[in-house]
């Protein structure tokens, strides 16, 4: 019997249109689309023959679906062909339909073909978005059109999303979906070349949110936009784009963010300061300081900003610049300086777990601002957060011959606080003998703090104290002489011992009769010496090797 037939019974006639619609959905699930479009055919053909006063008040219905689902089968297709028939059955639609969002859903299927149709998919999608009912699946549906519209034209997809949030969430006080379509926004516009400069636009946007939602929006709305943002801002920083990285760090900052919490406003006022820093913006970075909460002011990493601010200042109070400063007082400005910046370096070096990475850091940028006067106040920072401590990794004794040398050269400028250089060369020379006892004592040998550091130290002690002993105050004169003559001391002890034991292992085997046992006498009575020295210093490593050697050399 032909499906086309005009001889069958409505009632039957029907059952077979449902029969042959649920084949053809059957062919489509199973991606056999030409057998699909076939049974489809079959289907519509079937109901076409008869007469619509004679079929049931849901044929019509059923019809819908035919020509909807054969529309799906044609797109699979995408031939020129498949997708002017699916046009041509859309039309038809839309003039036996009353439900316009199903029509303009496969418009915009259909309009997602063509690249070049981006104008009419805005215009559908909108006529979408400010009829339909929304609901959590509506929405779903338009947030992902508007995704397939940003892929032609970013900006069209942006008017759909602003109209969306404005006029239809706003109003419903949704926050959740709110939130989603904000994110949505953000990314579409953070990751659109076209759309980087909009952020006076996205700000009216979280304006309105601020003044139409009591609670602003949710945890992970926040957290999904921000971090959108500072991808943004990286990038924007990266290519010195400061003046649009910092847009984007005062956006991010929105009270409409206000969930995010103060570490993660603190990072972005932290990208401000780099950005103004980026542009030498010295007036910028002071109304920065002044936004930062408390606790953000007091973070270490804030600080180091805040030094790198005052060195480009050459006044860390971030009010006063040089221009301020009266004629003549250069020296009184540069110990004010001193001062005031210590303020940023104690402040890092109070921090409890006292990494001193950032203490570095801010001896570099003291170095390249060729401040010597900084460079001296962050190694001696650097230095008491050690408390002068050999360890591995650290290099101490070039830390401190360094800052030896600045003092040196301070002292010899005659521009700087003569008390205050001297104090701090001395406990450079002291911390420097201190530390060879201890690393002697802790590691049982000298590597961490080799004879050669101990050999620049005592000359450079020695030279120090002969130049200044008719200029300093006694008792600072007699404290460097008395580092000299430590670390002289300890010098002389471990090259005689270091010496000696190199000389027994080359000549010993040499020897025989009274001679050698002349050398194993002396070098028994250097043991005995080392080894009571060893206990004094507390060096314990050493004992078990004194021991050794001990045994070894009676055993002979």
């Amino acid at each position: 019997m032909s499906p086309g037939s005009n001889a069958l019974d409505p009632s039957i006639a029907e059952q077979l249109v449902d029969t042959l619609f649920e084949i053809g959905r059957d062919q489509l699930t199973k991606q056999r689309y030409k057998s699909a479009l076939q049974w489809l055919d079959r289907a519509h053909d079937t109901l076409a023959n008869q007469n619509p006063e004679d079929l049931s008040f849901d044929a019509s219905e059923v019809r819908s679906c035919i020509m909807h689902t054969t529309i799906r089968v044609l797109l699979k297709d995408r031939g020129e062909e498949s997708i002017s028939r699916a046009w041509k059955i859309c039309h038809e639609l839309e003039g036996e339909t009353k439900n316009k969002i199903v029509v303009w859903l496969l418009q915009l299927q259909l309009l997602g073909v063509d690249q070049s149709a981006a104008q009419n998919y805005y215009e559908v999608l909108d006529q979408v978005v400010r009829q339909v009912h929304l609901s959590d699946a509506n929405l779903a549906t338009i947030l992902h059109h508007a995704h397939e519209l940003r892929r032609q034209n970013a900006r069209l997809a942006h008017a759909v999303l602003t109209v969306l949030l404005s006029e239809r969430l706003l109003v419903m006080d949704e926050t959740t979906w709110v939130g989603k379509t904000l994110v949505m926004i953000v990314w579409n516009c953070s990751t659109s070349p076209d759309l980087g400069a909009m952020t006076d636009a996205l700000e009216e946007l979280l304006d309105k949110v601020v003044a139409k939602t009591d609670s602003g929006l949710s945890t992970s709305a926040t957290h999904a936009a921000q971090i959108l943002m500072l991808k943004r801002i990286e990038a924007l920083y990266g290519h010195a784009d400061y003046d649009q990285a910092d847009a984007w760090c005062r956006l991010a900052l929105h009270d409409a963010f206000s969930s995010s919490g103060n570490s993660n406003f603190g990072k972005l006022q932290r990208k401000r300061l780099l950005c103004a820093l980026g542009k030498s913006d010295l007036a910028r970075c002071r109304d920065i300081r002044c936004q930062m909460s408390e606790s953000t002011e007091r973070d270490p990493s804030t600080q180091y900003l805040l030094y790198k601010v005052a060195l480009k200042c050459r006044d860390t109070d971030l009010g006063r610049p040089l221009l301020d400063q009266q004629p003549g007082s250069l020296v009184a400005y540069r110990e004010t300086d001193i001062v005031r910046a210590a303020e940023c370096l104690s402040s890092i070096s109070r921090e409890p777990g006292k990494d001193s990475t950032l203490l570095y850091a801010c001896v570099l940028e003291a170095q390249k601002n060729g401040d010597r006067l900084q460079v001296i106040r962050a190694l001696s920072q650097v230095l008491d957060n050690t408390t002068y401590q050999v360890a591995p990794g650290l290099q101490l004794p070039a830390l401190l011959r360094l800052l030896a040398r600045m003092l040196i050269q301070e002292l010899e400028n005659g521009q700087s606080q003569d008390r205050h250089c001297m104090v701090e060369l001395c406990k450079v020379f002291e911390g420097a003998a201190a530390a060879a006892k201890r690393s002697r004592r802790d590691f049982g040998k000298d590597d961490l703090f080799p004879s050669a550091e101990l050999d620049w130290f005592c000359r450079n002690s020695y030279n120090v104290a002969l130049k200044v002993c008719t200029v300093w105050e006694a008792d600072t004169t007699l404290r460097v002489v008395q580092a000299c003559l430590n670390l002289q001391y300890y010098l002389t002890l471990r090259k005689t011992a270091g010496d000696f034991r190199t000389l027994v292992k080359q000549q010993l085997p040499s020897l025989a009769g009274g001679a050698k046992l002349d050398l194993m006498r002396k070098y028994s009575c250097l043991l005995a010496f080392d080894f009571e020295a060893a206990a004094r210093l507390k060096a314990w490593a050493s004992l078990e090797d004194i021991i050794s050697v001990c045994i070894t050399l009676y055993a002979r």
